[in-house]
């Protein structure tokens, strides 16, 4: 009797990690197809399917992060083709940060892609600079949030304070010599290769800032 009883849950144990298992996995395949229309703007403004594989996978799994960052991607996508964005709702973008970042809260990568929402679409300077900081205080040296830093400080340097002048600076400095080409691409693509210049001390990389804007 004993036998049967722990047989009999041990095939309900199963039966229930396979039906996690074919919920996930199924969750996976919606949001490879929707990944694959996401930046396709032909398809977004013709109303693709998008908004709809990304509910249906988080509706399976609602434990995986990316889906809600995701969905925030697609509004912003439809933000940025949008003939009046001043019509379009933001505040739904802010939520499906939030909720990736109550499945992630320690992410680095996911609290500097708020920031940047922020700043970008709400022009918001304090929430973005504060958010940054989550993100500074999780993965200070992740290129993710090197690269929020970049973008959020440098066009506002003159709005910071020395303490955060010198905290921002000793990061860009870290990727600066990492990957120096990353930053100051990233600054020329965005008109901020003047901000950029007066952090710059070493000759190789005024050089490379200079032919990067030659090249642009």
């Amino acid at each position: 009797m004993t036998k049967t009883i722990v047989s009999v849950a041990a095939l309900l144990t199963s039966l229930v990690l396979l039906s996690y298992a074919v919920r996930w996995t199924t969750s996976n395949v919606l949001k490879a197809r929707a990944v694959s229309k996401l930046y396709n703007i032909e398809q977004l403004a013709n109303g693709n399917p998008v908004t709809t594989l990304l509910a249906r996978a988080k509706t399976l799994n609602p434990y995986d992060a990316q889906l809600p960052l995701y969905q925030a991607r697609l509004l912003r996508r439809n933000l940025e083709i949008a003939h009046d964005p001043s019509l379009i709702n933001t505040s739904p973008i802010y939520e499906h940060y939030r909720q990736a970042l109550a499945i992630h809260p320690h992410s680095g990568h996911l609290w500097a892609q708020y920031a940047q929402a922020q700043f970008e679409i709400s022009n918001d300077l304090q929430k973005a600079l504060a958010t940054l900081e989550k993100a500074i205080r999780f993965a200070p040296y992740q290129t993710a949030v090197i690269i929020a830093v970049i973008k959020i400080g440098l066009p506002n340097w003159a709005h910071l304070n020395d303490s955060k002048k010198l905290k921002f600076h000793q990061l860009i400095d870290f990727l600066l010599n990492k990957n120096a080409a990353l930053v100051i691409n990233i600054s020329v693509a965005n008109n901020l290769a003047e901000q950029l210049r007066p952090l710059l001390k070493q000759a190789k990389h005024l050089k490379r800032l200079d032919q990067a804007l030659m090249d642009k």
